[in-house]
């Protein structure tokens, strides 16, 4: 199995020419290469500085860590 997959992809971006008052194209090229192991979690927050966000965050994070802490229905 590979550990990572390549791709190219080419990018055609405009330039203008002060001087010469003409547009002109440059092509561009970009190696990506992806690694092929998958993550355990993936999570998009929109707000993170809200409350929910930042909640569920920290609960991440205790969860990582394994830590606890005492409610009122215990542990």
């Amino acid at each position: 199995m590979q550990d990572v997959i390549v791709s190219h992809y080419e990018q055609t971006v405009p330039f203008w020419n002060e001087a010469e008052n003409t547009q002109t194209a440059k092509k561009i090229t970009h190696k990506i290469a992806t690694e092929t192991k998958i993550p355990k979690i993936g999570v998009m927050l929109v707000g993170l500085g809200g409350n929910n966000g930042s909640t569920f965050t920290a609960g991440i994070l205790a969860n990582k860590k394994q830590q606890t802490w005492e409610s009122k229905q215990g542990t």
